[in-house]
């Protein structure tokens, strides 16, 4: 599951709609489901509110989830970086050796950790 929630992620991030990481953003995404159903089914009294779900998702994606953006409109340097790491893992490249490759997924790794300055 959590496999394929990071595999719909890294799409998202390929046409710059996801602001974090895809392996953090299905981490949070999950983390929060898994929590929330635990909590309701543990203490349903406390856990009545069926309006909690949607607020809590909707907090969510506004955490992970951007609208599509181009690097014009001044998105910044780390957005562009999780856009290019996620077009590389989706197809690949042939004009890079594969140690190359290996050398620009960390420097994208590098550049777009949580924490950096997006206004770069």
């Amino acid at each position: 599951m959590f496999d394929l929630l990071v595999a719909e992620l890294v799409r998202c991030a390929a046409v710059g709609a996801l602001k974090v990481d895809p392996r953090i953003a299905a981490e949070l995404i999950l983390s929060a489901n898994v929590g929330l159903a635990l909590n309701q089914i543990a203490t349903p009294s406390l856990f009545d509110d069926p309006t909690v779900s949607h607020l809590m998702r909707d907090a969510v994606f506004a955490r992970v989830l951007g609208r599509p953006s181009t690097a014009d409109e001044g998105d910044g340097l780390r957005s562009v970086a999780l856009r290019l790491r996620a077009q590389l893992d989706l197809n690949g490249t042939e004009a890079l050796e594969p140690v190359e490759t290996a050398l620009l997924v960390r420097w994208l790794d590098r550049i777009a950790a949580p924490g950096r300055d997006d206004t770069t």
